[in-house]
């Protein structure tokens, strides 16, 4: 998970360098659920294995991790939209909408998470957040 974590990462920052947009940005960030590469799927196949451990025998350990990286998403999400508490329910809705893709029948998760991010971004461009 570590190794998939780095990679994922470099390629994140890469593409937060040439975002133009707040949507592009957010894009960039959840791209492991939005790009349909067979690179990606690979590693979106790996993360769904990484949550099906985490949900049935996590250790603390295990915890810790996923803890640690879902803080350092909503950090970058934050940088993004300059709102925590819309940063972190931002997050926590897009990894359930990627559950529910893989627990319920005809859930299109690109099409459900571009339509979230596009809500999302009107609301907050509506309350001057950005």
């Amino acid at each position: 998970m570590t190794c998939l974590q780095e990679t994922y990462d470099e390629k994140l920052e890469q593409m937060l360098k040439n975002s133009n947009n707040i949507v592009e940005n957010i894009n960039a960030l959840f791209f492991l659920f939005l790009n349909d590469s067979d690179t990606v799927k690979k590693q979106r196949d790996i993360y769904k294995q990484f949550l099906t451990i985490c949900l049935s025998t996590a250790s603390h350990k295990m915890k810790q991790y996923n803890s640690k990286i879902r803080n350092k998403y909503i950090n970058i999400l934050n940088s993004i939209i300059f709102n925590k508490i819309i940063a972190t329910n931002m997050y926590d809705n897009i990894i359930g909408m990627f559950i529910n893709s893989n627990t319920l029948l005809d859930y299109d998760l690109k099409y459900n998470i571009q339509n979230y991010i596009q809500e999302q971004v009107t609301l907050i461009n509506k309350k001057g957040n950005k």
